[in-house]
């Protein structure tokens, strides 16, 4: 009976603790576009309120119902938020600019459910920056609805993107652009390319995209077209949850029936090989000399799959799928942040006069001579996976962060690339 008590007063507390609202926003300088640390968030209703954290960010749980919070910090003005409306279950984002108290000579009263400017907040920094830089902010790709930065880094002056992934900066190649997340260098995850797969990046999981075009101390050195900075988000402001799938046609290149292919593995459109291309013997096993016609060279040989020559099929549809998600939930001082993305493609590539060229080097004046010249069909099936994950937590003044990024691509061969990052930043 004691039990029993227990649990319903349990699922009282989590009932009760369901129907409160979250109020979570950012405390801003309208000038600088910098946090306000340690700023005032009052509830006049409750006579009872917090203050902004090292990073001007504030949560706090409401009864549902309509409020007055009251913004104030020494040197700015008192600015009080009214008709604040909570619902029960759901994130109010509020963002405020507040202004200092010498500009004003009115006192100003703000009505809304909520306030975002991160446009404005990029025209600051983008004004006060010794770079030359260029961006694309959070709230201009919802509205634009792009939904990976290949496709948002589209609509940056000076900025081109080949192949829906690839950023090219005022027309270099590729080779000449260095990519960077949160202010932190990245390779190349394509052995053939220099800059980082744009693809790979879901834009609800981003806060904004810098694009420096002249160099500074703080930037890597080993770039001359552009650098480009992706910063994501550490602690969402809410939960996230999007999905999407996409197919495309190309008339060159979709549902050819002489489409080349050969039999693979039941597992390579996930981008794996389930075994059916391993060696059929030990890559240390020791082969026979020809010249002796030793009958284990035969047996040896025959071990090959014996087919060659490509198949004729009809191909697909080019596909794509996109999930994912992302919150933060707070535990008293303590706060926790999650976000995850995973990505699909899978592209089919068919070319009906492909041209093959082989060379040979001359050792005396290391030039180079064409020694034979093909003509043929080129068919090419690519299935590339991707995901990208970060945890954030925070505890009054030490933020430690985790991220962890994972990219894998298929085109006949494997390519795997695992790289994992730590932050530690102590203020």
């Amino acid at each position: 009976m004691k039990n029993l008590f227990t649990l319903f007063l349990v699922a009282i507390s989590l009932q009760l603790f369901a129907q409160s609202g979250t109020v979570r926003g950012k405390a801003i300088d309208d000038e600088t576009g910098e946090a306000i640390m340690f700023a005032n968030v009052f509830i006049n209703e409750l006579s009872n309120g917090t203050t902004t954290d090292l990073d001007g960010a504030y949560s706090f749980d409401l009864a549902p119902g309509t409020y007055t919070i009251t913004f104030s910090y020494l040197g700015y003005s008192d600015l009080p938020i009214s008709e604040l409306v909570i619902n029960a279950g759901k994130v109010t984002l509020l963002d405020v600019r507040m202004k200092e108290e010498t500009e004003l000579l009115d006192e100003v009263v703000v009505t809304a459910t909520q306030m975002r400017n991160t446009e404005t907040a990029l025209a600051t920094i983008k004004q006060r920056s010794v770079n030359l830089i260029d961006g694309v902010s959070s709230s201009s790709i919802k509205r634009t609805g792009d939904g990976n930065a290949g496709e948002a880094f589209r609509r940056v002056t000076g900025v081109s993107v080949e192949g829906g992934k690839h950023v090219v900066v005022r027309g270099l190649g590729d080779r000449y652009t260095k990519t960077i997340l949160n202010s932190v260098e990245i390779p190349g995850l394509d052995p053939d390319r220099n800059s980082v797969q744009m693809d790979l990046f879901p834009t609800n999981l981003i806060d904004n995209l810098i694009v420096y075009k002249t160099f500074s101390p703080d930037l890597p050195g080993d770039f001359s077209g552009g650098a480009v900075n992706i910063i994501t988000k550490d602690f969402p402001e809410k939960f996230t949850f999007s999905a999407s799938a996409g197919v495309s046609y190309n008339p060159s290149m979709s549902f050819k029936k002489d489409f080349l292919g050969y039999k693979g593995s039941s597992t390579d459109w996930l981008g794996f090989d389930n075994g059916y291309r391993k060696l059929p013997f030990s890559k240390f096993q020791d082969f026979p000399d020809v010249s002796k016609n030793d009958p284990r060279l035969t047996s040896l040989t025959n071990a090959f799959n014996k087919e060659l020559a490509a198949k004729t099929t009809l191909n697909d549809l080019n596909k794509s799928l996109s999930i994912s998600v992302g919150n933060q939930k707070n535990f008293g001082s303590h706060t926790l942040g999650l976000f995850a993305g995973v990505n699909y493609v899978e592209n089919f590539n068919h070319y009906e006069n492909a041209i093959f060229n082989e060379y040979y080097r001359d050792a005396n004046d290391n030039s180079y001579f064409q020694s034979r010249k093909s003509f043929g069909k080129l068919s090419e099936t690519v299935n590339q996976w991707s995901a990208l994950g970060g945890l954030s937590y925070t505890y009054k003044t030490i933020n430690l962060a985790y991220r962890h990024s994972m990219y894998r691509v298929v085109s006949k061969k494997q390519v795997f690339l695992l790289r994992r990052i730590w932050y530690l930043t102590i203020l």
